[in-house]
């Protein structure tokens, strides 16, 4: 029996030993290949060089894109509109389709309006609309692959990912750029060079002019149909903020995805009656951290400004308008009356909003409430004070009062042996406190019930703090994670293009040794002696040989790609023998002393 037994944990040792190799080969196959190089966006436009020239690395946002689509402008009598062409709508339309991202496959696809070069300049420099293409969480290879699959199939003028910086999930829209000379030779060169690249150099308004130095420019995209945009902004910056001779600095102009304002209608009652009391309440939402909405201009709305068209003045009366403020949020609560029959559209002023921080003699922006439709019939028409018009004519003051008879006093009964009620009456006579006892047993049932209830309220608020501890060592563990695959994965591409750096060897090294200590449960602080010293003997060996590569490799200063896949089949191995590492204690003590190999 006992060999049967240890035959059966055999066989389970071996099956388990044998997945982490299966494992490890399906990862290096990757179902999503790295975006090809050369491509609008690679995995090396994570970072950028920031105003005092130092590294800024970018964390990627994998649940959605930004597309911006190729507009045309039309003029006729009226005037001159931006439209974007059917046919553009349709391929785009087509390309979400051939790609499952549709409402059926959990994404969703929202138009925005986004404020360009707001953060350096304080001031709307151009206005264009966008695209967001929200989707299920996807990985880093396939959003890079998205984006340049829709740039150079021509579907879109611009797509990009989407980072979080500042939390706040924002996309690179353009990039500033600072002189060292507002003019001359070496200026208009570095012009005609990033135009000569797909980009436009935004002219900003007279009247703005003076709010911003002649040393900046702001420059974005250009659509050329011949040849679409062979440089992302982020890319394009780090190569102007590297040259040193006529630019003091360059940086990508990020703009949110989160819409600059909104105003939607949060209740309204839809009909009444002549001179019935109507509500109507407005939610306005912007983004405060780059916005201010003039609050004192809504406090000023009036009759006049809120009456329907078509309406006399005499048949609107507006009762009361009251605002309220919150961070992001001014709700708008309005009471007013109408003395006509019909349809009327209700349609408030524009809200103004301006950039915040820019200055007070700058014209503000404006953005308007949707209209809403009311009905009016007149089934009781009323006058101004509410009052009714009409008269009841039924004489229902003069009608008799009925009254109710009075019931007849109740008289003793006698209950029978076989009643329940003979017992109960019994039982009052022989316990006359007996209604004192229950009063005392249902104030400890009461006591007992709020006891037990206040238990469970403190448990439910331990629970939930636990859950969140839980969920931010989570959160952290899969950060760490994120970091050391993004490190490997790109230095794996710079191992294979032959542009590897000692940089990123050392960023590889450190983020291995985070990925390590995490795996294994160690404090990030903890020392490779400390590690070997407190281990587990049964992750010592192969703990060992990762950090024996990782060692060498930074001795060395040079990498393959033999070690790298090396060092992370040894970090899935760790992984699972942690565990099973119950699994692995009991294999060590009933395994065959004299058996010979390691328990991995």
């Amino acid at each position: 029996m006992k060999r049967f037994a240890l035959g059966v944990l055999l066989i389970i040792g071996i099956a388990l030993f044998s997945a982490p190799s299966v494992r490890a080969q399906g990862e290096e196959h990757d179902p999503n290949p790295a975006p090809p190089a050369g491509g609008y966006y690679e995995l090396q436009d994570l970072y950028y060089w920031d105003k005092s020239g130092n590294k800024t690395l970018l964390l990627l946002y994998p649940k959605a894109v930004v597309v911006r689509l190729r507009t045309e402008q039309r003029c006729d009598e009226g005037g001159c509109v931006v439209i974007e062409p059917e046919e553009n709508k349709k391929a785009f339309s087509d390309f979400l389709i051939a790609e499952k991202l549709t409402p059926a496959d959990g994404a969703e696809v929202e138009s925005t309006e986004g404020v360009l070069g707001t953060d350096e300049a304080k001031l709307p420099i151009v206005i264009r609309k966008y695209y967001v293409i929200t989707m299920p969480e996807k990985t880093d290879y396939y959003i890079f692959s998205l984006v340049n699959r829709l740039v150079q199939s021509g579907v879109a003028v611009e797509a990009h990912p989407v980072f979080l910086v500042n939390d706040d999930l924002v996309f690179p829209a353009g990039f500033w750029t600072k002189s060292k000379l507002s003019s001359g030779k070496f200026a208009d060169m570095l012009k005609k060079k990033i135009q000569s690249n797909g980009y436009e150099k935004v002219s900003i308004d007279r009247m703005m002019t003076s709010k911003v130095s002649s040393q900046l420019s702001y420059f974005t995209q250009a659509y050329e149909k011949d040849k679409p945009g062979a440089i992302n902004p982020v890319r394009m910056s780090r190569l102007v903020a590297e040259d040193s001779i006529s630019v003091e600095w360059a940086v990508p102009d990020f703009v949110s995805i989160r819409k600059a304002i909104t105003a939607d209608p949060k209740a309204v009652k839809p009909s009444a009656t002549f001179g019935d009391p109507m509500t109507a309440s407005f939610v306005i939402t912007y983004n405060e951290k780059k916005f201010v909405v003039d609050v004192p201009a809504l406090t000023a709305m009036n009759a006049a400004n809120i009456r329907p068209n078509g309406l006399y003045e005499e048949l609107f009366k507006l009762d009361q308008v009251a605002i309220r403020e919150e961070p992001g949020k001014v709700y708008i609560d309005l009471a007013f009356r109408v003395y006509q029959r019909g349809d009327f559209i209700l349609q408030l002023p524009p809200v103004f909003y301006r950039v915040k921080g820019s200055p007070q003699d700058v014209p503000p922006l404006q953005f308007k409430f949707p209209s809403v439709t009311v009905k009016i019939v007149g089934l009781v028409p009323r006058d101004s004070n509410g009052n009714p018009l009409l008269k009841d004519i039924f004489p229902w003051k003069r009608m008799p009062v009925f009254t109710t008879p009075a019931l007849a006093k109740p008289e003793r009964t006698e209950y029978p042996v076989y009643d329940l009620r003979y017992y109960t009456e019994s039982l009052l006579k022989t316990v006359p406190n007996v209604s004192l006892y229950l009063k005392r047993a249902g104030f400890f049932c009461i006591v007992s019930s709020l006891l037990w209830f206040g238990w469970v309220l403190v448990w439910q608020r331990v629970e939930s703090v636990r859950r969140r501890e839980l969920e931010t060592i989570e959160e952290s563990d899969a950060a760490l994670e994120r970091e050391y695959r993004l490190a490997k994965s790109g230095l794996i591409v710079a191992v294979r293009s032959g542009t590897t750096t000692l940089e990123q060897v050392r960023a590889y090294v450190v983020k291995a040794r985070m990925e390590l200590r995490r795996v294994l449960g160690f404090a990030q602080g903890s020392t490779e002696r400390d590690m070997l010293k407190e281990v587990s003997p049964v992750f010592g060996k192969k703990l060992g040989e990762a950090l024996g590569i990782l060692t060498q490799i930074k001795e060395a200063g040079i990498v393959v790609e033999s070690d790298i896949a090396k060092v992370h089949s040894l970090f899935v191995r760790l992984r699972l023998m942690r565990k099973f590492e119950w699994f692995l204690r009991l294999w060590n003590r009933v395994r065959p002393r004299g058996a010979a190999g390691g328990s991995t």
